[in-house]
């Protein structure tokens, strides 16, 4: 009988293996979330005040940080995906879920990683009399990021091309980010510009964007599942 224990801490290895090797590359969603948004939010309430800045800056949270959430998720598959010896590691590895469990780790890691920024801001916000409630924030953005990471995933698995995903994702994420309005990419977008997450209306898209979130995350491990039982 398969030890579970051991398999769940080689895909530990394996991810840490591969975040060691990647160096700068890793630290990419970490100098965005960490370094570049509390800048433009810092020079934004230096220049503007903090009175009426709470739906500029939420709509920057919005902007900068579920994208963010693809990064660690690339990481992780593209070697499995296209990289050298890909074939033998996709015969032989030993769980069948190997790709779809390291990729949710990878999720669930980015995921405590954005709770940290959320609790710094939060006091850094308190602080400044910014009212924004933070928690509700976190649970947008956590949704958000479930969302991309998971429709990458989804991507990787159907078409089989990390950087074909990635392409697809991008397209998807600026479009709706950026060029929504009153069109097509409106009705599909998970982002609610111009509005707190504790508004109704934002409150009903965070629930079904992580609803279509998961979705995507399981359909994706029930492919890769089926097909590594036909290997």
């Amino acid at each position: 009988m398969p030890d579970k224990g051991a398999g769940m801490r080689k895909q530990f290895r394996l991810i840490s293996c591969t975040f060691r090797n990647e160096r700068v590359l890793y630290g990419i969603p970490l100098l965005i979330d960490s370094v570049l948004l509390p800048l433009i939010v810092w020079f934004f309430l230096n220049r503007f005040g903090a009175a009426d800045g709470s739906y500029t800056i939420t709509n920057l949270f919005q902007t900068l940080i579920p994208i963010c959430a693809v990064w660690w998720s690339y990481l992780v598959i593209k070697e499995s995906l296209e990289g050298n010896g890909r074939e033998v590691l996709y015969a032989y590895e030993p769980a069948r879920t190997g790709i779809p469990l390291r990729c949710l780790i990878a999720m669930l890691w980015y995921l405590l990683h954005t709770a940290l920024l959320f609790l710094l801001l939060a006091g850094w916000f308190w602080s400044l009399g910014v009212q924004i409630g933070m928690a509700q924030e976190w649970l947008r953005i956590g949704a958000q990021s479930i969302f991309f990471a998971a429709f990458f995933y989804f991507l990787c698995i159907l078409t089989r091309s990390s950087g074909a995903s990635m392409m697809l994702t991008l397209i998807y994420y600026f479009m709706t980010a950026f060029f929504s309005q009153d069109n097509l990419f409106s009705v599909i977008s998970v982002f609610s510009m111009g509005a707190l997450a504790s508004e109704s209306d934002a409150c009903t898209l965070t629930l079904f964007t992580v609803i279509v979130g998961i979705a995507l995350f399981l359909s994706g491990t029930a492919i890769e599942v089926c097909r590594k039982n036909r290997v």
